[in-house]
């Protein structure tokens, strides 16, 4: 065997590792630091966990809502819960569309990764209304973006 042909069928076996692992295991932990959206995507974007902590509990909260007496409370849901709620379909395509919101809402604010677009009518001491996004700012909306377009595979939102 050559050694192209090894590369090539190591080079797939990796590929199909990654995609098997992206797709189909969809939990409440998945919306934490440690999920593989969240280690693929932002922990190397700028920031560290605590910076991120609320946009993925928001995140959970966002896609789980309350639907059919499911409540997420103040800790992550029971596994018996969460399977309840994964396998309804009315609430899983609610908690799809709030994933498919956020990745309107990133690509509306970044039209192209690494652009320069103007910031909303937020005025900080360094930042004014119609100034740029700084470069930390993008970087940070484009990994909510990557970590969102992950999300959809893991979920199975297709």
């Amino acid at each position: 065997m050559k050694k192209s042909e090894l590369r090539n069928i190591i080079k797939e076996s990796i590929k199909e590792f990654i995609i098997n692992e992206q797709q189909g295991s969809c939990d409440a932990s998945e919306f934490t630091w440690g999920g593989f959206c969240a280690q693929s995507h932002l922990h190397t974007a700028p920031g560290n966990q605590s910076s991120w902590d609320k946009f993925l509990g928001n995140r959970l909260k966002a896609f789980v809502g309350s639907h059919h007496g499911y409540k997420l409370g103040g800790a992550a849901p029971r596994k018996t819960d969460w399977n309840q709620f994964i396998s309804n379909p009315k609430a899983h395509h609610q908690g799809c569309a709030s994933i498919h919101r956020n990745i309107d809402h990133y690509k509306g604010q970044i039209s192209t990764p690494g652009s320069i677009v103007m910031a909303p009518s937020v005025t900080t001491p360094d930042q004014q209304v119609g100034d740029p996004w700084k470069s930390g700012q993008i970087k940070r909306k484009e990994s909510k973006l990557k970590w969102n377009d992950c999300m959809l595979l893991k979920c199975s939102c297709y």
